[in-house]
C-alpha cells in the first residue's frame, strides 16, 4: 500500500476521519493513479564511446507477436531435436508456462517510464524504456 493510503487508514482507525470520508480519500487517490497514459510502446538505447544504438519505438502488439513466433519456432526445433542443451529445454518449458501477453499488458497500464536505465563512465549507456 502507499503511505497516503495508510496515513488515510491511520487517521481512520484514530477517529479523526469518517469511515465515508477515508473511502473518499482513498478513492481520489486511485482515480489519480488510473488516470495515467497508457504506454504503448517498447524503446531501446545503447551508447558506447562512438557508437550508439538507437532503435525505434516497438509497439507490444508487435512484440507479443514476434515473442510467439518465436517461442513456437523454438518449440518445434526442440520436438523435432534440434535442441539439445538442458538448460534451454528447461527455458523453453518455462516460457510455455508464463504467459506473456499478462506481463505485456501490466507493462501498458502502469504508463510511461525506465525500465532499464544504466550509465558506467562517460561513454557507456544503456537505456531500455517503455513509452
Amino acid at each position: 500500500m502507499k503511505s497516503n493510503t495508510i496515513k488515510i487508514l491511520n487517521q481512520l482507525d484514530q477517529g479523526k476521519i469518517s469511515c465515508k470520508k477515508a473511502i473518499r480519500l482513498i478513492n481520489k487517490k486511485n482515480r489519480r493513479i488510473k488516470s495515467t497514459r497508457k504506454a504503448s510502446k517498447l524503446k531501446i538505447y545503447v551508447s558506447e564511446k562512438n557508437k550508439t544504438i538507437r532503435l525505434p519505438g516497438i509497439h507490444f502488439c508487435f512484440l507479443k507477436f514476434l515473442t510467439n513466433i518465436g517461442i513456437y519456432i523454438a518449440n518445434i526445433s526442440m520436438r523435432k531435436g534440434k535442441i539439445d542443451d538442458e538448460d534451454t529445454k528447461k527455458l523453453l518449458y518455462i516460457l510455455n508456462e508464463i504467459d506473456l501477453n499478462i506481463i505485456f499488458n501490466e507493462l501498458k497500464n502502469y504508463g510511461p517510464f525506465d525500465l532499464v536505465h544504466i550509465k558506467e563512465g562517460k561513454d557507456t549507456e544503456i537505456k531500455i524504456s517503455i513509452l
